[in-house]
């Protein structure tokens, strides 16, 4: 339950572990990275990372409602992707 309480991410209201959280927790800033960039941040492999980008923006029920853009590097041709985590969740008039 405490590792729960540990990886629970208020933005999705979603519960994450490992590598996804790693990935998550840099990519909620909106910046757009490569992926040796978010490698050399989370030490997640390249294609892990991808696939667990690829997961985010294709499983809305499991892991929220996320937008994965991506957009080449003008000058060196690399993709560059960019996670917008979607708060979908209905705002109370309080």
């Amino acid at each position: 339950m405490n590792e729960q309480i540990l990886n629970y991410i208020h933005d999705t209201g979603h519960v994450y572990y490992g590598a996804k959280a790693k990935i998550l927790n840099l990519m909620k800033d909106e910046q757009y990275r490569s992926l040796m960039e978010i490698f050399e941040e989370t030490e997640v492999e390249p294609t892990s990372a991808s696939s667990i980008l690829r997961q985010f923006r294709n499983k809305p029920e499991k892991y929220g409602k996320m937008i994965v853009n991506k957009k080449r590097h003008i000058d060196s041709g690399k993709w560059l992707y960019q996670l917008i985590v979607v708060n979908d969740e209905p705002q109370s008039d309080i």
